[in-house]
């Protein structure tokens, strides 16, 4: 079975870029996909394989095939793609709020690289033997367009795990060790990069004290209301922790959805949602390149943090307060 998780579709234009042109004709609800589609159901457990298992994923330097079993679409430019673990092997080897790599080879003997979240725990890999990405088809992304059209008995390459913020060390009083001292977090996520983001915030939610875990405000900025997916679980998820977590969501094109802020996500926006930079404020982002060139810079080509620009830096946050996936 495939775990619980929320999907968000973040569209950020500059004045060169726009994302997400593209509509739906309502906000998307994964109940139809039924249990099949009960993502992030064991986020944040330690796997409880025996220690006999082993990992498909050897290392970040090691490439291993993956054989396609299922496509699935589940918004008009995302797809479900699950494949099965390799002959031999028993979990996949994601630590909590790791990723892996993902490749394809051009005609040019090139590679295209870019890093995904499975949206299953590993619990639910080992029990299931098979795990799960969620794609959205870029305009310009030769890697997503290429993983959503793979086929039953396709091959992917993948490698990892790849190492982000430590949410697991925690200080002697409790509190999440990389958030010492944070009282609250902004996260701006975009498309599938809402994956990390969402393990992120309920691994926090459901393993730190209230009096030991900062306020999280997670921002959605999209083309239009129709464009907002997994509406029901964001719901559900401040329902559950109504003084802990905040959803947001922008709008480019807003058509009436009172609740929702007009434009794009600016300095002018981020201020209104208290997204400022305070010494005790911090800010996770994630999603396509274009997104995050625009709101915080790009991460560095060997994957390292890079110079923070963009809005954040505007705003005169520095980069030892902004993390990005």
């Amino acid at each position: 079975m495939i775990s619980k998780t929320t999907l968000l579709y973040l569209s950020i234009a500059t004045t060169a870029t726009a994302i997400g042109a593209c509509v739906i004709l309502k906000p998307a609800s994964f109940s139809q996909f039924g249990s099949q589609f009960s993502i992030f159901k064991c986020l944040g457990q330690r796997s409880r394989c025996s220690k006999s298992s082993v990992s498909a994923l050897k290392s970040p330097e090691e490439w291993v095939s993956f054989e396609v079993i299922g496509n699935s679409k589940v918004t008009h430019n995302s797809h479900l793609v699950t494949m099965k673990l390799p002959l031999g092997t028993t979990r996949l080897g994601l630590t909590m709020n790791s990723c892996l790599l993902a490749r394809m080879k051009t005609a040019t003997g090139d590679y295209h690289v870019k890093p995904y979240t499975p949206i299953s725990s590993e619990d639910e890999i080992s029990k299931s033997g098979t795990f799960s990405l969620l794609v959205k088809k870029y305009p310009n992304g030769t890697l997503s367009r290429h993983i959503c059209e793979l086929k039953q008995g396709d091959m992917l390459d993948m490698k990892g795990p790849i190492a982000k913020i430590n949410l697991e060390q925690r200080s002697p009083n409790g509190t999440i060790a990389s958030l010492e001292g944070v009282s609250r977090l902004a996260m701006i996520a975009g498309g599938t990069g809402i994956t990390p983001m969402l393990q992120a915030a309920e691994h926090i939610l459901k393993s730190t004290p209230e009096k030991n875990s900062p306020k999280i405000s997670l921002i959605s900025a999209n083309d239009s209301s129709e464009d907002i997916l997994a509406s029901e679980q964001l719901e559900n998820l401040v329902n559950l922790y109504p003084n802990r977590i905040e959803v947001h969501h922008v709008l480019r094109n807003n058509e009436g959805m009172k609740s929702a802020t007009s434009g794009l996500v600016t300095c002018t926006v981020l201020e209104k949602l208290c997204v400022v930079p305070a010494e005790t404020q911090k800010v996770f982002v994630c999603g396509p390149l274009p997104m995050m060139t625009a709101v915080c810079g790009s991460k560095a080509k060997n994957m390292d943090q890079g110079p923070l620009e963009g809005v954040l830096s505007e705003l005169g946050f520095t980069s030892d307060q902004v993390y990005k996936f």
